[in-house]
């Protein structure tokens, strides 16, 4: 009443008594700030535009295995296939065999991106120890690899074939037995005692390349390291069913197990696959490492055991004896227990390189049995087990 309207007053708060002077004064620049925040219009965006060029796809199946439990077992020993340094285009493809803790040996192929060839399962209680190649070469394939890049895919299958056929592969293992691996049937087969006692290592005068060079025929011969201190040497047979490795000559025993081999094949004129005058280095469990030298005679009349027999136009036989020759030790560091020699390697220039439970690798000249050179492996002092060497 009075002339007031009947409208009620509108209550201004102070938050709205704010929001109304910012809606009448304009907002100030602050002074001091460098940065001006400019909003982007929707217009000025970049366009994204579809790529011309399609993508490339591969349709591939992909199976995952939530069950599959793989437990890959140790690795024991491993061997590659030989090659001949004299003939270079030979087709024979490059194969690495496998032995795993169980008993199980697998074929790898390199160049193939080392994919599995070839397997043979194990046997309960014979592990593998240690394994051997012996090429098989009868001295006429060398004219073949000649011809290799002029023959068509299936005659170079063929001729690849052949090469894996003719080498063979040998096993042994420490309950005594050597044996042949036949990737083929898939079982040992040729299996005999060493009557040694347990094997512990093998080598070949193939693995150095130089059997199929000197007379142009392997002699198919590998040595085999026991635990009554003895290094046998067998000739490999025919390959036929029931035949068996060769026992040709017996080494003077060393008087402790022989743990580790190292073969180099002699310069004879001979065609007996390197025999003649070849030099072998065994690694003895007693710390020490062993030189033997094959000396080669002619007889006219029977000779006796632990010699090597060969036919020749004369009517003459060729005697091959063995003969202790040299001595080394390795370093024990004044322990009671002596140091295992583990691995060996010997160059063709004389140099043995050894490989010893205490860690060292020592370098030795093999003509007068002094060590040049002695190398810790690790800190740790962990065994060296195996060597490999180029030369």
């Amino acid at each position: 009443s009075g002339g007031k309207s009947n409208q009620p007053e509108e209550i201004v708060t102070p938050k709205k008594k704010d929001a109304k002077k910012a809606k009448t004064t304009p907002q100030k620049k602050q002074q001091g700030s460098k940065h001006e925040v400019t909003p982007v219009s929707k217009k000025s965006s970049p366009r994204i535009t579809p790529s011309t060029t399609p993508k490339l796809t591969m349709d591939v199946n992909v199976h995952r295995l939530r069950f599959l439990k793989l437990n890959p077992k140790s690795i024991l020993a491993m061997a590659s296939t030989p090659t001949c340094t004299s003939d270079k285009s030979s087709p024979s493809p490059q194969r690495l065999a496998v032995s795993r803790e169980g008993g199980a040996v697998e074929l790898l192929s390199p160049q193939d991106r080392w994919v599995s060839v070839g397997t043979v399962p194990g046997v309960r209680g014979r592990d593998v120890d240690a394994l051997v190649w012996v090429c098989g070469k009868h001295g006429n394939e060398s004219a073949s690899g000649g011809v290799m890049m002029s023959l068509d895919y299936d005659d170079q299958s063929h001729l690849i074939q052949n090469a894996d056929e003719q080498r063979r592969l040998f096993g042994c293992s420490r309950d005594g037995t050597i044996f042949e691996l036949d990737f083929a049937k898939k079982r040992h087969k040729s299996v005999m005692g060493s009557g040694g006692g347990g094997v512990f290592c093998l080598a070949s005068l193939c693995s150095r390349g130089k059997c199929c060079c000197s007379g142009g025929k392997c002699g198919g011969y590998f040595a085999a390291g026991c635990e009554d201190g003895s290094v046998r040497i067998y000739r490999a047979s025919s390959g036929e069913e029931g035949s068996f490795p060769e026992l040709v000559s017996t080494l003077p025993s060393a008087g402790n197990a022989i743990l580790s081999i190292a073969w180099v094949a002699g310069q004879s004129s001979n065609d007996d696959g390197g025999m003649g005058g070849s030099v072998l280095f065994a690694g003895v469990a007693d710390g020490t490492i062993r030189r033997y030298d094959c000396n080669t005679s002619r007889v006219l009349g029977a000779i006796s055991t632990g010699s090597v027999l060969n036919s020749s136009k004369d009517s003459t036989s060729v005697s091959y004896r063995w003969n202790s020759t040299l001595r080394m030790t390795v370093e024990n560091r004044g322990l009671q227990e002596a140091t295992k020699v583990w691995a060996l390697a010997a160059l063709s220039d004389g140099t043995v390189v050894s490989g010893d439970s205490l860690g060292h690798v020592q370098i030795w000249d093999g003509m007068s049995g002094t060590m040049t050179q002695t190398f810790d492996h690790n800190e740790s002092g962990a065994d060296v087990l195996c060597l490999a060497v180029s030369d």
